[in-house]
């Protein structure tokens, strides 16, 4: 038997099997040999003729505790978790200081979804040996699944403090610890991980990661190092991953997004390529694809690589999301507003389904019903799909609009709009109700068929006239400016124009300027101080939407990146310029130098990535062809 056992240890298995048969056949219920034989069978994949063999050990010794956790070892791996379990736990009855098995008790309840039970399961195994870090690692899992994150970063860092070299539990500290919001704490334990703890040496009892452990390690240290706004390092990380390992699909796809934040297209567009070669069904990678795609302007392929997301992934909102917005680009209107209906199904982050008793409007005319349309996402967004209002059949119907209180006295003179509530007021009585974003889809608009009755808001009249006074400055041009967005929007970097390149391309003689800016950014207010003569800063006065639109009425045209200000320029049917980055946002469609969204609109579109200074360049040029036209001198900017 020692020759059998020396044979399984050195590898030789078949061997160690040629051994075992010969004594059982001299001794049928030699038991060593019986359950060597089990566990050789076992490891070379034999799992069923194994089992048969560890059943048969325990007629010979019922009560052997290895026999039994080997045998609930087979079971578990064939899926029977109910069985492996109460052999587990016979094995415990037997020898309750087990530990590894009071641990294989709780992965089995884990896998049950019996989380709770799990965490007792890998108590009890921390009351036999509280000095093993194996316990302690699996009871971080579980209460990280129960929600309990600060616990679970506890029961880690035990782990590691008595086994300093684990990377696993480094890795899943990390985890937790970006669940925390704890993204520097969570890229030092990335790195420990893909290094084997914070002082490896070669004399160090270091279980070494294997290399797709570390590659996993520097992939989730490159996600931290970007929710920590560290983004080229973190595009190292993920590089490191892929050196590591090759074919890791998950990192090329990674890299591929933070690529894309960067504005390399060509780079990001060819990893998320990698990704789906890779992993042919990785629907996000062939999502983000798309997306970079339709960033380029190549959005018949991007429509290609959505359509193969959505064949991948039919279920998974995000990629029906973002194929509706490279559809709505292409002007594809009735396929793209079905899929944009995925957003309430945790397409948008934030937006959440509202749950009314009442039914969703289904297009049919109104009645004698009372249907609530409800405003969604952004400012501008509730004041390009209030149009839809007047579309809407009522016969005696009525039309309640729920929208943010800033907007309530500028929504209300839309047509169609019988009251106006401020979200989060107690709402009247209502039939159906349906999101704003959502009439296109109902009322069956096309590219060619967007109700466009400009304007289709009205500013108050005698706030418009007392800014007409209040304004005046003779024969001078009167232009409003807006160079900036919302800085929490995701993609404020790439909308958003630095004042100090804007302002003195527009500082013309016959020009004054008025910033619209609501949000006068820190770094602004120096710039705008140096040109008072020919601005004048109206942020102070901007209190709602209304007083907004009052302030336009006086102006001659306005001239803004892609903001709630320009959509409410185009309603009113004032002059706008719209200065737009060269990744666009759908509603502006391609190749178009105007909008069938806002006719009086005129669009200013970067030619490349970033490229601000053609946008401000041509601005300026069509503002001094207009100077011309209206007295016909020749004027310069001026310093």
């Amino acid at each position: 038997m020692a020759s059998a056992e020396r044979h399984y240890a050195e590898g030789r298995l078949r061997q160690a099997a040629l051994i075992c048969c010969a004594i059982l056949r001299a001794a049928p219920d030699h038991f060593n040999a019986v359950s060597l034989l089990g566990i050789v069978l076992c490891r070379s994949g034999h799992l069923h003729q194994g089992r048969r063999f560890f059943r048969r050990a325990l007629d010979i010794r019922p009560n052997d505790a290895p026999t039994l956790d080997r045998l609930g070892d087979v079971l578990y791996v064939q899926g029977d978790l109910a069985g492996a379990i109460a052999l587990y736990e016979q094995a415990i009855g037997i020898s309750p200081d087990f530990v590894a098995v009071h641990c294989k008790i709780g992965i089995a309840l884990q896998d049950q979804g019996k989380t709770k039970e799990a965490i007792a399961a890998y108590r009890r195994a921390i009351d036999v040996n509280s000095n093993s870090p194996k316990p302690y690692f699996n009871l971080g899992v579980s209460l990280r699944r129960d929600g309990k994150f600060q616990e679970a970063a506890a029961c880690y860092a035990r782990a590691i403090a008595l086994k300093p070299y684990y990377p696993e539990a480094f890795l899943n500290l990390g985890n937790v610890l970006m669940d925390m919001g704890r993204f520097p704490d969570a890229a030092l334990a990335y790195r420990h991980a893909a290094s084997c703890g914070p002082e490896a040496r070669s004399t160090a009892p270091c279980d070494q990661p294997s290399s797709q452990l570390r590659a996993h390690a520097w992939t989730n240290l490159g996600i931290a190092l970007k929710k920590n706004g560290q983004f080229d390092a973190a595009i190292d990380a993920h590089r490191q991953a892929i050196a590591l390992a090759p074919d890791y699909a998950i990192a090329h796809n990674n890299l591929g997004v933070l690529l894309q934040d960067r504005g390399c297209w060509a780079e990001a567009i060819a990893a998320h390529q990698e990704a789906v070669r890779l992993d042919p069904n990785f629907g996000t990678a062939y999502s983000n694809l798309g997306v970079a795609l339709k960033e380029q302007g190549l959005i018949h392929q991007s429509i290609g690589a959505h359509r193969q997301a959505v064949a991948a992934e039919p279920d998974h909102p995000k990629v029906h999301f973002n194929l509706a917005a490279a559809l709505l680009m292409a002007g594809e209107f009735e396929e793209g507003f079905s899929e944009y209906e995925w957003r309430w199904k945790g397409a948008v982050p934030g937006l959440k389904d509202r749950n009314f008793s009442q039914p969703q409007w289904d297009g049919k005319a109104l009645g004698e019903r009372t249907l609530l349309l409800h405003a969604e996402q952004g400012f501008g967004d509730t004041l390009q799909f209030v149009r839809f209002a007047g579309e809407i059949s009522k016969e005696h119907g009525k039309i309640v609009l729920e929208a943010p209180q800033t907007l309530l006295d500028i929504v209300r003179t839309a047509p169609g709009i019988d009251v106006v509530v401020a979200t989060g007021s107690e709402l009247p009585k209502f039939d159906v109700h349906i999101p704003l974003m959502s009439l296109p889809h109902v009322l069956r608009i096309q590219s060619n068929t967007i109700p466009a009755p400009i304007p289709y808001l009205a500013a108050d009249f005698q706030r418009a006239e007392s800014w007409r006074h209040r304004l005046d400055r003779g024969t001078d041009l009167k232009v409003g400016i807006v160079w900036a967005g919302n800085r929490r929007h995701t993609h404020d970097h790439h909308r958003s124009i630095p004042i100090d390149a804007l302002l003195p391309a527009l500082n013309m003689r016959g020009v004054h300027l008025f910033s619209l800016q609501k949000e006068i950014r820190p770094g602004d207010r120096e710039a705008l101080d140096l040109f008072t003569d020919r601005m004048t800063d109206l942020s102070f006065s901007l209190r709602d939407f209304a007083e907004t639109a009052a302030i336009m009425s006086a102006l001659d045209l306005v001239i803004s990146v892609d903001t709630a200000v320009a959509h409410l320029a185009g309603a009113l049917g004032r002059p706008v310029w719209t200065m737009l980055p060269f990744a666009l946002d759908w509603r502006w469609m391609l190749d178009r130098k105007d909008s069938p969204w806002y006719p009086t609109m005129r669009l200013f579109r970067q030619p490349r990535p970033g490229d601000w200074t053609s946008v401000i360049a041509r601005v300026q040029i069509e503002l001094t062809s207009l100077l011309i036209g209206r007295d016909g001198s020749s004027l310069r900017a001026s310093a």
